[in-house]
């Protein structure tokens, strides 16, 4: 079940991040919550079924700076803040683009260290992931701005 979970999450995580990036100039801001919201969901259902797949594996699978788990921390860590952003702009239309970012970066941060902390092995690789897929969206967030 765990394997199924994490696969789920995976394309939900690419397919929503995805359509994302591409969609943002062309959609209203309810369809790119909905999209944005369907990354999210797939970062946070990848998480869960990787934490629960380490959790169950007793094999080393190391720490390569370069592989498949660093990207998906920094797509999830993308998507994370592209969906906080939307819901802070649409719940709150009068905040402040500086606050929206600042706190859109505070909730994905803040999700890649609890998935971190749940890890049976922490990673300071993984948390320098997310903070790339972070940066990445918030240098994104101020171009398109």
């Amino acid at each position: 079940m765990t394997k199924t979970l994490t696969v789920i999450g995976s394309v939900l995580l690419w397919l929503g991040a995805i359509a994302s990036i591409c969609l943002l100039p062309f959609v209203g801001p309810r369809l790119y919550l909905a999209v944005s919201g369907t990354a999210a969901l797939g970062a946070v259902l990848w998480g869960i079924g990787a934490v629960l797949e380490h959790k169950a594996s007793s094999l080393d699978w190391g720490d390569p700076w370069f592989g498949y788990d660093k990207l998906a921390h920094a797509l999830g860590s993308f998507a994370l803040f592209v969906f906080a952003a939307a819901l802070l702009t649409s719940a709150l239309p009068m905040l402040p683009f500086g606050i929206v970012v600042a706190l859109a970066a505070a909730v994905a941060l803040a999700m890649g260290a609890v998935k971190e902390a749940c890890d049976p092995v922490f990673s300071w690789k993984d948390l320098l992931a997310d903070l790339v897929g972070v940066a990445v969206a918030v240098a994104l967030a101020f171009l398109g701005r």
